[in-house]
């Protein structure tokens, strides 16, 4: 393959992935989880992690949710099904690189007897620095 249509094949592809939209409409980020994370009980809810940025991967992911935070690992996405809502981080400076998406499910503490509510899962998604959509 001569230089020119090499330009031409890589442009072409550039325009293909500019053109992807993925879930909630971002260009190409949220195509596929790179697997999720679900965090133990605490609060009064459950929380599950998707990893979608570039830096993840499903080992990256896999080891930071097991060996970091202690969660347990799954190759599939977050369900959404029975879920308080979801939270979009997209952590300052790393574009979209290090962007999660939170799901979060209500759980009665076992210590306090407390069961989150979605203004609840909406107040730990500040704490993260991400914008919430209550679940419909």
């Amino acid at each position: 393959m001569n230089a020119l249509k090499r330009a031409a094949l890589v442009a072409a592809l550039g325009m293909v992935s500019a053109c992807n939209q993925g879930l909630l409409g971002y260009p190409g980020i949220f195509d596929k989880s790179g697997g999720s994370c679900t965090y133990p009980q605490a609060n009064g809810y459950v929380a599950c992690e998707d990893f979608l940025g570039s830096d993840f991967n499903s080992d990256v992911g896999h080891s930071v949710c097991v060996n970091v935070n202690l969660g347990t690992w799954s190759q599939d996405s977050c369900p959404t099904a029975g879920s308080l809502g979801t939270c979009s981080v997209e952590p300052s400076g790393t574009a979209e690189a290090q962007t999660a998406l939170y799901t979060f499910y209500a759980s009665a503490d076992p210590d306090s007897g407390v069961t989150a509510n979605a203004l609840n899962a909406e107040t730990a998604c500040g704490r993260l620095g991400g914008s919430f959509a209550a679940a419909h």
